[in-house]
């Protein structure tokens, strides 16, 4: 058995929850389509992600380990981050070339945004390529992106429309930049979440090769909090670089399930927030992500957790940030 691969399963599901505290979407081995290609032998499972959704890994529990329950306490790797008046952090795990990611992050910043309530996102790489070995597939990307965008217009997203060729074979340069902005000489978080929104954009709206430096630069000259000069001298310098790896070595531990991961204070963890869908069959074998559902309520829950630990930071505007 040990080095059989796997038959995938008639059908592929897998589900986080909809809304509250420490939901995840974690599950068996036999339980997902590995990411991407062949399905894994055991021995494989450490080292390689699966899809269905979310990107995401296996269940790697040790044999008898009792799963994490919902709603209670646990160490979050989501770093010692620095605040700004108090305002409140949510670490995010996540690809850009996610598409679920990029909903819970749209869906965090609508609600953030209607409720004038101002919060840091400390932007964390969970780099699929680097854990899959290849780019992550765009006969998977595009199918997600078509559910996602018909059940929630209001993203703008469209299937790529810029020459074939111009696709991004690789995210990691646009995930470097996101990380070296965060240097309070070029952007600080707030320059880095701003730079992370305009990657996110012009991938999924405006098909733009984020791959290429000069196409990252023109968006951090557009972006208000990122001084895209001093940005263009860390990245000669490789800075990011070594964030992102490092970043990718911690998310092959047990804590973070997969893109996207949001961790907060209190022990706040959730895995694909909001999203409830189901992979008919392996993509590999034609099937196709139906979501079935997508409730925003988790991001009102989260605000108001995060703003009853820290009611002064109501008071303080995101232009004070």
């Amino acid at each position: 058995m040990a080095n059989d691969v796997h038959e995938p399963p008639a059908g592929v599901e897998a589900r986080a929850a909809s809304a509250g505290f420490g939901g995840t979407a974690a599950s068996a081995a036999r339980d997902r389509p590995q990411g991407f290609g062949k399905y894994p032998t055991p021995d494989e499972v450490d080292r390689r992600r699966w899809t269905g959704g979310p990107r995401s890994r296996s269940d790697r529990r040790a044999p008898g380990a009792a799963a994490h329950q919902p709603g209670r306490p646990r160490t979050t790797p989501g770093g010692n981050v620095p605040t700004h008046s108090g305002i409140p952090t949510v670490t995010v795990w996540s690809d850009i070339g996610c598409p679920w990611a990029s909903l819970a992050l749209h869906t965090l910043n609508a609600a953030t945004e209607r409720r004038q309530l101002p919060l840091q996102i400390d932007h964390r790489a969970f780099p699929l390529e680097l854990f899959n070995r290849e780019p992550t597939p765009k006969f998977i990307v595009d199918p997600e992106i078509t559910t996602i965008a018909a059940h929630r217009p209001e993203l703008g997203w469209r299937l790529w429309h810029g020459r074939p060729e111009a696709f991004p074979v690789t995210m990691l340069p646009a995930m470097e930049a996101v990380q070296a902005a965060k240097d309070p000489a070029i952007g600080g978080l707030r320059g880095s979440d701003e730079l992370d929104r305009a990657l996110r954009k012009a991938f999924y709206a405006d098909s733009k090769c984020i791959s290429i430096h000069s196409v990252i630069l023109d968006l951090a000259e557009d972006c208000e909090h990122v001084d895209a000069g001093a940005l263009a001298a860390a990245l000669s310098r490789g800075s990011g670089r070594t964030e992102v790896y490092e970043q990718w070595r911690i998310a092959q531990g047990p804590e973070i399930q997969g893109s996207p991961h949001l961790f907060a204070a209190d022990g706040y963890a959730t895995h694909n927030p909001g999203a409830t869908f189901t992979w008919t069959r392996s993509p590999y074998e034609g099937g196709f992500p139906r979501l079935d559902a997508y409730s925003t309520a988790w991001a009102d829950e989260l605000l108001d957790a995060l703003y009853a630990d820290a009611p002064d930071a109501r008071a303080v505007t995101a232009a004070g940030a």
